[in-house]
C-alpha cells in the first residue's frame, strides 16, 4: 500500500527515474524478497522485546524506533552518499520502514503480555 499509486507510488517512480516503458521486476519476487526482509526485521525487532522485556506498545516502539535508526536510517543514508539516490526518495523508504516497525510494534504489543 505504501507504493501505491494511492500514496507514493509517483514519486518513487519518478526519483528512481523509472517511466512507464521501465522493465520492472516480477512481482511475486519482488513481494517474496520484501516479505521475507520483513520477516527478518520482525524476528530481530522481536528478539530485542523479549530480551528487555518490553510489553507495552510504547516500550516495543522505542526499540523498534532505535533498530530504525541505527540499522536502517544508515543504510539509507548509504543509498544518498553513494548511488545518487535523492533525499526525497530516502524520505519515502525510511517513512515506509518506520512505518512498518510502528505496526509490528501495534502487533507485538496486542499479542505479547
Amino acid at each position: 500500500a505504501w507504493y501505491s499509486p494511492v500514496l507514493f507510488a509517483k514519486i518513487y517512480q519518478k526519483e528512481m527515474g523509472m517511466t512507464k516503458e521501465t522493465k520492472m521486476p516480477p512481482m511475486a519476487k519482488s513481494f517474496a524478497i520484501g516479505i521475507i526482509g520483513d520477516i527478518f526485521l520482525a524476528f530481530v525487532l522481536f528478539t530485542f522485546v523479549v530480551f528487555f522485556g518490553a510489553f507495552a506498545f510504547k516500550q516495543i516502539f522505542i526499540i523498534g524506533f532505535f533498530l530504525w535508526f541505527g540499522g536502517m536510517v544508515p543504510i539509507l543514508l548509504g543509498d544518498i552518499a553513494w548511488a545518487g539516490k535523492s533525499w526525497r526518495l530516502f524520505c519515502v523508504n525510511a517513512g515506509y520502514r518506520i512505518a512498518s516497525v510502528l505496526v509490528m510494534s501495534l502487533i507485538f504489543s496486542l499479542f505479547i503480555k
